[in-house]
């Protein structure tokens, strides 16, 4: 008995060490800094290289374009150099200070030092990304208002430390901009909301979410002054009293040309403000109103009877909405792309008849079912037959999330998937006992071009399952978490085949019945001919908390 656990530990260990040296491999660096070869041409991208950028490599490369006589660079990103310092931005700047575009995202150790040599040198900047750039303080970002007046877009996300004395220079300065993205800061207020109307009339896209500080005062103003305004984003997690009704009919009245808006959180929105809001906004193709727990039918009947060009309406949520709200949606927009019914506990499958259709069987019988391509019905526990039977007029579906919906039959999947042979992503998850191994067979026969399945939770999947979805050659996200009928012989038939281009990730957590066996297994099918790790294995993501 000894000497079994001792060859079983022996075993682990040399799994655990074999997936090790497979993780050092493919995460060693063959560069201690980043090769010059790489940097050529006139946009340059160094976000791949976070882990070898840094000031010195930047300083060479300057040193390297100034020998050759260049420049000629229009781009350059240097997304999460969490190394580079402002010294890296001076090099930057002296060498290539024809630059357009600088995306500076999530830089942390950049001060308002380098930002203000970077914008001095630069003056043709068009476009800049500071999001995330946590070192820089408040006063720093007025320096755009005084030397970048050419700007026209800006991305802020998360700088929270942009005060309002800082808002209001860029807005007076920058007149020309056209996307500004200051979600996530907290000091911006309906005063400068105000000075951004007054000042840059050319605004089309506006993202202020969670700018609590924000209400219907601010967004009267920017409605009176952005006419031409198409993009909004007004989503909030807290203060959601701050947006209300008044808010869309400033909205419908001002901006005409609006084609997305972002209403997430807005709880105290109402059907009323839909109305005014879908009357004077007829060019609406995106509406998110997850959590606009007052939004009823009456408000789908606004959408459906105005905004006919909808193409994505998120609902998430939106518990007041039934069958009833879905078929105005149905019959309005022809054009619906994307249903997000997520949550939407009061839709029913449906009923046996050939007239009066609602609800889910509305969509299935509408002109929308030809352009459809993402649901998602989360949630929606009454889902059954009827209203999967409902989905077989849609060929182009290629997203279906049905977890949580435990009322699901065998019937009902199949005659999803031998009619939506597009769909390459698929949720089940939390669907319990109705997911069975029988279900999935069919789902592996019918559905050539699945590549991502949840299956948390799913407890009746076992060998005969997984043995068939060794079959989706194009497979590359696999969810098994909560499986408890999964065992090592099942995580070997899954092994049987080969995944193109390859399996990505695979979640195990709680599969209990695994052990180093099945471990031993997965290791193995990362192997080639000569039994070492191979070069183009594809495995990213492993997770098997829980397991034996």
């Amino acid at each position: 008995m000894r000497r079994a656990k001792n060859e079983a530990n022996e075993e682990h260990a040399n799994v655990l060490s074999s997936l090790s040296n497979y993780e050092k491999k493919s995460t060693q660096l063959p560069y201690d800094e980043l090769p010059l070869e790489v940097c050529c041409g006139d946009h340059l991208n160094f976000s791949p290289w976070t882990l070898v950028m840094a000031d010195k490599c930047l300083c060479n490369l300057a040193e390297d374009y100034k020998t050759r006589g260049l420049n000629s660079v229009k781009t350059i990103n240097l997304s999460f150099g969490e190394k580079i310092t402002d010294d890296g931005l001076y090099a930057i700047a002296d060498s290539f200070s024809q630059i357009s575009t600088a995306i500076l995202e999530n830089m942390f150790r950049v001060t308002e030092k380098g930002l203000l040599y970077l914008v001095k040198s630069c003056r043709n900047l068009c476009t800049v990304s500071l999001s995330g750039c946590l070192g820089i303080s408040g006063a720093g970002f007025a320096i755009f208002g005084q030397y970048s007046h050419q700007l026209k877009i800006l991305k802020l996300t998360g700088c929270s430390k942009v005060t309002p004395w800082a808002f209001m220079k860029i807005f007076e300065g920058c007149v020309e901009l056209e996307e500004l993205d200051v979600s996530y800061c907290s000091l911006i207020t309906d005063q400068e909301i105000k000075l951004l109307s007054d000042h840059c009339k050319s605004l089309m896209n506006l993202n202020l979410k969670d700018c609590q500080q924000v209400s219907d005062i601010g967004i009267f103003s920017l409605s009176q002054g952005c006419k031409d305004l198409r993009q909004l984003n007004l989503a909030r997690g807290d203060l959601a009293s701050r947006i209300t009704d008044v808010s869309l009919m400033a909205i419908g009245g001002g901006c005409n040309d609006l084609t997305s808006l972002n209403l997430s959180g807005c709880e105290m929105i109402t059907d009323a403000g839909i109305s005014w809001l879908s009357k004077g906004c007829p060019q609406l193709n995106y509406i998110n109103l997850s959590n606009c727990k007052k939004i009823t039918n009456g408000g789908m009947r606004c959408l459906g009877e105005d905004c006919a060009k909808l193409k994505t309406a998120v609902l998430t949520n939106a518990k007041k909405i039934s069958d009833i709200g879905l078929r105005y949606l149905a019959d309005g927009c022809d054009f619906l792309e994307h249903l997000n019914a997520s949550g939407l506990y009061m839709l029913s499958d449906g009923s046996k008849r050939n007239f009066s259709f609602e609800g889910i069987q509305s969509i299935g019988k509408s002109k929308c079912c030809q352009t459809m391509k993402k649901i998602n019905f989360h949630g929606c526990f009454q889902v059954g037959k009827l209203a999967l039977q409902s989905l077989i007029e849609m060929e182009n579906l290629e997203v279906l999330v049905l977890s949580s919906c435990k009322a699901l039959s065998l019937e009902g999947m199949s005659c999803v998937t031998k009619t939506c042979s597009n769909i390459s992503s698929l949720s089940l998850a939390s669907c319990g006992e109705c997911v069975t191994n029988t279900m999935l067979e069919d789902i592996a026969q019918n559905l050539n071009n699945l590549k991502i399945l949840n299956l948390m939770g799913c407890g009746k999947v076992g060998r005969r399952g997984l043995k068939s979805l060794s079959m989706c050659i194009f497979l590359n996200y696999l969810n098994l978490s909560g499986c408890k009928a999964v065992t090592n012989d099942a995580i070997l038939s899954l092994c049987d085949n080969k995944f193109s281009p390859g399996l990505r990730s695979l979640n195990l957590v709680g599969c209990h019945k695994i052990n180093n066996t099945a471990l031993g297994w997965i290791t193995e099918g990362l192997r080639d001919k000569d039994g070492v790790v191979a070069e183009d294995i594809t495995l990213v993501n492993l997770s098997f908390k829980g397991t034996k």
